[in-house]
């Protein structure tokens, strides 16, 4: 992976970055928008910490006054008594039995069904937050298990959750992460009800069949692929995300090309296999940071940033606050009842702010925990305050910051040679 140097500077009162590999040296002010490409002198100007001197020698490097370029502000989030996004973990179990399974799911100990009083209770609660607040109602199932797999308590949530918001005049937005392993019935109804999902799908069939198979071991590939190109020809608004193992980090173009030709047009996340839930065992299948860099950043090069995403940056949007869920927070429900800020099934005790109470049938809401949340952001993470990238990758997943997985080399790396394309 490439060698980093980068040294935190402000010139005009406009926050920058020297940033160099040795060869190539970059200036960058993010919120500006703005990379130039400058000399060794200038790099050593920035670190001797001259502001007169370097002042002079980036102006006359650059040729621009910075006054005249807006600046990016982010934009002040109005808080309000209550979400208006519902995540919803439905069950436990699954159709498939994925060997790198973040959530576990087909373990026979966890398998369960979320409540329908417990359902119940968080569509009135966050229905409610909705009309005070005059928002969208925003429904999403998450991935704890296969979601469709409890398809009458998907059918009926998704009906309750519709009809009081169509009764009430608020907007529905329905989401949901899928492994698409079901058939024409299904497919059919997630295209008529739903605003939008988001499809795993690792590639080819011998890369997708790798990891991603039934209970009896059989792969499940040609159904996902079915269900896939279905949603392509009616039109319907997916992405699909593929988690990339050591298996595929070498092919990952191959891979992009793979699904370019088949769904020209819808976005691809890329995500390196994580070692949670049952990653945690199969250590050998996690991609070497530096190879899913290069992969990722071959694609970048051949195709440009636009149709290819990953969670650990981003180019489109700049964010000082890495996740909307743990920010917001969104109120995501668990199959015990506990309301989580991050939808990651099994995240920190750091992230969990309420819990139904069966007695009173309403949730118990710590807002102490909910403020603590809510001021996550890079200006507050130490490691975060002089970096380069920190507008960019936002701090990176929380959750993945408490369980000690850290991806900041690679961040950097896939920003740097974004940056290096762009002057």
């Amino acid at each position: 992976m490439v060698n980093l140097k980068y040294k935190k500077f402000t010139i005009q009162d406009d926050e920058g970055y020297f940033v160099s590999d040795g060869i190539e040296n970059l200036i960058y002010f993010p919120l500006k928008s703005l990379i130039y490409q400058v000399s060794s002198e200038a790099g050593q100007i920035i670190q001797k910490e001259n502001d007169p001197l370097l002042r002079k020698e980036l102006i006359k490097q650059v040729k621009i006054d910075l006054k005249k370029v807006k600046k990016f502000n982010f934009p002040k989030v109005k808080r309000t008594e209550g979400s208006n996004v519902l995540g919803l973990a439905l069950t436990t179990t699954c159709n498939l039995s994925c060997t790198y399974c973040h959530a576990n799911a087909n373990a026979s100990e966890t398998n369960a069904f979320l409540r329908e009083e417990i359902i119940d209770t968080a569509i009135d609660l966050v229905f409610n937050n909705c009309k005070k607040s005059k928002s969208d109602f925003y429904l999403v199932f998450t991935g704890s298990g296969e979601p469709t797999v409890f398809w009458n308590g998907l059918q009926r949530t998704l009906e309750k959750a519709k009809s009081l918001c169509k009764s009430g005049g608020i907007n529905f937005h329905s989401i949901m992460s899928t492994n698409g392993y079901y058939g024409m019935e299904k497919r059919k109804y997630i295209c008529k009800n739903f605003s939008r999902v988001s499809l795993s799908l690792d590639g080819p069939q011998e890369f997708h069949d790798e990891n991603r198979y039934t209970q009896t071991g059989i792969g499940s590939f040609a159904t996902v692929f079915s269900t896939a190109k279905f949603f392509f020809r009616e039109k319907f608004p997916f992405g699909i995300r593929a988690t990339v193992s050591q298996k595929g980090v070498d092919n990952m173009l191959n891979i992009f090309e793979f699904f370019q030709q088949n769904f020209p047009g819808v976005t691809i996340a890329f995500e390196p296999l994580i070692p949670m839930g049952r990653g945690w065992d199969h250590p050998e299948l996690v991609p070497k940071a530096t190879d899913f860099v290069n992969g990722y950043c071959e694609i970048m090069r051949k195709y440009g940033k636009d149709r290819v995403a990953y969670s650990g940056i981003s180019f489109k949007k700049l964010r000082n606050k890495f996740c909307g869920p743990v920010a917001g927070p969104h109120f995501n429900v668990e199959m015990d009842g506990l309301v989580h800020g991050c939808s990651r099934i099994g995240s920190s005790e750091n992230f969990v702010f309420g819990r139904y109470n069966s007695e009173s049938r309403g949730f118990d809401i710590d807002n102490e925990k909910n403020r603590y949340m809510s001021e996550i952001c890079v200006d507050n993470l130490s490691e975060c305050k002089e970096c380069f990238a920190r507008y960019n990758c936002a701090g990176d997943c929380h959750d993945f910051r408490e369980r000690g997985y850290i991806r900041c080399d690679a961040n950097r790396a896939i920003l740097w040679s974004y940056l290096c394309k762009e002057i």
